[in-house]
């Protein structure tokens, strides 16, 4: 998603909104930094994204599931459009991947991702649904303080590094997904368990 996002920016020279559902990563915040734009963050599901992207005029919309729409064509997720634009950013850069990836974490710093699915039985969702929705949030996480939140789907905690945790329910399975970003690879797993413990409260 940061590659079609920085090859629309840099090389297209395209500006505007970009839109991101609430677990995407914050490498797109870091680029909108760089170029000048906006972030939209939006619930979970392309639905969310697509509408947005129509009501911006966003140049790029996607989620963490991959599923990427770019504004040179239709607000719906289209991958082989994306790895079209892929392979023209390779074309002009006249380098390998490496090489672009390189550049990439020049600008967004390097970022580690990981999710943890907990089951959730059907029974216990509205009941872990409203504890996200009306528990006060830790004030620390993994030695980091916790200095925001949004609820916007299931609850979102920002940490003082850029690290971010979400917890949300997932709307296809019967799970509990936990999602984590840091600047620090070695990190990722502390907020993961941390993130568990405060659940199991």
């Amino acid at each position: 998603f940061a590659l079609v996002a920085f090859y629309l920016l840099d090389l297209r020279g395209l500006r505007g909104p970009m839109v991101r559902s609430v677990n995407g990563s914050a490498m797109l915040d870091r680029l909108a930094q760089r170029y000048g734009v906006s972030v939209i963050e939006t619930p979970n599901g392309f639905p969310y994204l697509a509408r947005a992207m129509q009501e911006h005029r966003a140049v790029i919309a996607g989620e963490e599931s991959g599923g990427i729409a770019v504004a040179l064509h239709l607000p719906e997720r289209d991958g082989l459009l994306c790895g079209l634009l892929l392979l023209d950013l390779l074309r002009q850069r006249r380098g390998p991947l490496s090489q672009v990836l390189d550049e990439l974490e020049e600008i967004v710093g390097t970022w580690a991702y990981r999710r943890l699915d907990l089951p959730l039985p059907p029974a216990r969702r509205d009941a872990v649904r409203s504890r996200l929705q009306s528990a006060a949030k830790p004030a620390r996480l993994a030695g980091l303080a916790v200095v925001d939140e949004s609820r916007l789907d299931g609850l979102k905690l920002y940490l003082e590094n850029g690290a971010w945790v979400l917890i949300r329910p997932s709307g296809t399975e019967p799970l509990l997904r936990v999602y984590v970003e840091a600047p620090e690879p070695e990190r990722v797993d502390q907020l993961l368990a941390e993130a568990r413990q405060w659940l199991e409260q």
